[in-house]
């Protein structure tokens, strides 16, 4: 069985639902191989999975509160089974509560944990704070529970040299270069 399948993409638009972030994250393989990666909201890892088949990268930095039991042990034993040579650290609790203590910087990073307005731009802002200069930021679920408009109003607030919106990818995924 495959893990992760090659998105199609017919008229432009992806037809590969299940892999959203894939899609996103193969948009910035050849820039960032090798980097730094950020997940907010890991569930049970596939957008790690993606990113460490299509970035490379040195190190993975996962956070989530990771609740049920075997969240963690999947992600880490399915890590390997993709042959990982990733440093992957694993940050579990509350973003809003992990994310302003990390030191590192990161070139990729995901947003896809808290859904509501003020909590999503929260973690937008925390993960902003923690990306590299010309460094990418994902934010997933745009087009559900008004997220576009924080994804919209936190364009306006930040440096954002490069913002584009794919709202035919799932349910919307905006990817933000920072300047």
């Amino acid at each position: 069985m495959q893990l992760i399948r090659k998105e199609i993409l017919v008229n432009g638009k992806s037809t590969d639902y299940d892999n959203i972030h894939y899609a996103a994250i193969r948009a910035l393989s050849e820039e960032f191989q090798g980097c730094r990666y950020l997940e907010i909201g890991t569930a049970y890892g596939h957008s790690a999975f993606q990113a460490w088949t299509a970035l490379k990268p040195k190190k993975i930095t996962l956070v989530d509160t990771f609740i049920e039991e075997r969240q963690l042990p999947f992600i880490l034993r399915t890590l390997i089974v993709l042959g990982c040579t990733a440093e992957v650290e694993v940050l579990k609790g509350d973003s809003h509560d992990i994310l302003p203590k990390i030191k590192d910087k990161f070139n990729v990073g995901l947003v896809d944990g808290d859904h509501t307005g003020k909590g999503s731009l929260r973690d937008l802002n925390d993960a902003w704070n923690l990306l590299e200069i010309n460094g990418a930021l994902i934010f997933d679920d745009i087009i559900m529970d008004k997220l576009r408009e924080v994804s919209r109003e936190f364009k306006l607030k930040n440096d954002i040299w490069e913002y584009k919106e794919y709202l035919d990818w799932k349910k919307g995924v905006a990817i933000m270069r920072k300047h």
